[in-house]
């Protein structure tokens, strides 16, 4: 899903850099004018990929739950207040798309609202990759260099984050590491299923 969200929205990526950034209600709604249509289509992706992502830290909360319970369960807490701030952010993005498609006025409210919802969505995205990851460090069954590797990339991600937050034009890292964040999570999840039970 984030794969197919990457391909939706490469091509309209300049006019939707403005989501989530304090900008004139003018100046927003011409920025996401000629992208609404595109930006809708995003948001439905979205959707999807946060059921996706919300089962993978389930998984992730299950395998460990033997060995480091409470950390994972930390780190599953906050996934899923990321996913509920994701759905909001999705809702407000959605509520502008379609208010600049049908020309009508954008409320300044409405702007810092999704700036709001983002910078807390990633902190709160922040804090579950890194509960996880420190569950997975203490998991550690036999032959781990694959836990290991996605632990450390769980742990880069909010300082990746940190960059995106300073940097906007780096938000394309943050997105390509949340990428391999995720390619590792799966032959992760299904290579140690078994340890879970132990």
């Amino acid at each position: 899903m984030l794969t197919a969200m990457m391909f939706v929205g490469l091509p309209a990526a300049e006019g939707m850099a403005v989501l989530g950034q304090a900008t004139a209600p003018e100046a927003f709604a011409a920025a996401i004018r000629p992208v609404a249509r595109v930006i809708l289509l995003a948001m439905a992706l979205d959707n999807i990929f946060v059921i996706a992502y919300s089962g993978a830290f389930i998984g992730a909360a299950v395998l460990v739950r033997r060995r480091a319970r409470l950390w994972g369960m930390i780190g599953l807490a906050f996934a899923l207040i990321l996913a509920l701030l994701d759905l909001g952010e999705n809702a407000v993005t959605v509520t502008l798309a379609q208010s600049a498609l049908s020309a009508a006025p954008i409320a300044p409210a409405h702007i810092f609202l999704l700036g709001f919802l983002t910078q807390i969505k990633f902190a709160s995205g922040g804090l579950a990759v890194a509960f996880i990851a420190i569950a997975l460090l203490i998991f550690r069954p036999k032959n781990y260099p694959l836990i290991v590797g996605t632990a450390v990339l769980y742990l880069l991600f909010p300082i990746l984050n940190g960059i995106a937050t300073v940097k906007p034009a780096a938000q394309m890292l943050l997105i390509v590491g949340m990428w391999l964040m995720l390619l590792l999570s799966a032959p992760l999840l299904w290579r140690y299923a078994p340890y879970a039970e132990e």
